[in-house]
């Protein structure tokens, strides 16, 4: 049955860490699909489950450790992995550094640093995976919405508004925090309370800018901007 959550694989051979992970995870509005103790069992469910981001133990016990289950799933599939550790010897950093993971996360993490390491794996991935934002709807539900898909930001105080041709998301960080995850030769700020996906403008006023059905203020130094971004692509 399909719940419309992002799935997450655990790797992870300690039980009692793996469930409270799990509980974090559920609680942040995440679905766990399984949790596997050894690198061969997690390269037999990935195929089956189809996990869209993963979270690894580097000192998995059995044939592979936690970096060459990683190699090994580099191999075959583009997903994002979380590296699980506390600390590690230089010898095992270069063997991690290797891998390229998409993050890292402590064993001593809170329900926050779960969200902030989630948040910054599908940042660090946009690389070689489809550009994409994570984001909270309704406090605990969550969402990978494409970098193309968004519209705007709009400023809403501590908060921002992620605002897409089929809803908007309110979002509590502020808009210079999202516009950092963001490509900076596609979203430029317009006005102190907007910032727009320049592949989404779709005309212009003297003092706005239109996005499909959706008007967007400039202000002078933002109509400037928007000319000399203009220019570069057009050049």
């Amino acid at each position: 049955m399909k719940t419309g959550k992002i799935k997450v694989l655990i790797v992870e051979d300690e039980l009692l860490f793996a469930e409270d992970l799990s509980e974090k995870l559920v609680g942040l509005g995440f679905e766990v699909t399984t949790v596997v103790p050894s690198g061969e069992e997690a390269l037999q469910e990935i195929h089956r489950l189809r996990p869209e981001v993963i979270l690894m133990d580097i000192k998995l016990s059995g044939k592979w450790d936690g970096i060459e289950t990683t190699r090994r799933i580099n191999l075959e599939y583009d997903i994002p992995i979380i590296y699980l550790s506390e600390h590690v010897g230089e010898e095992t950093l270069t063997r991690v550094k290797q891998t390229h993971p998409a993050n890292y996360l402590s064993k001593t993490c809170t329900v926050e640093d779960v969200w902030r390491a989630l948040e910054l794996a599908f940042h660090n991935s946009q690389i070689t995976l489809p550009k994409r934002l994570l984001i909270r709807e309704s406090g605990k539900i969550n969402k990978l919405i494409d970098y193309n898909d968004i519209l705007y930001l709009k400023a809403a105080g501590s908060y921002c508004e992620i605002v897409t041709a089929n809803g908007a998301y309110l979002q509590s960080f502020n808009m210079r925090m999202i516009l950092d995850r963001l490509p900076k030769n596609q979203f430029i700020k317009v006005h102190k309370s907007f910032a727009v996906n320049l592949n989404q403008v779709t005309g212009t006023k003297t003092n706005a800018l239109l996005l499909g059905d959706h008007e967007v203020s400039m202000s002078r130094k933002g109509r400037q901007l928007f000319k000399q971004f203009t220019k570069k692509l057009t050049a």
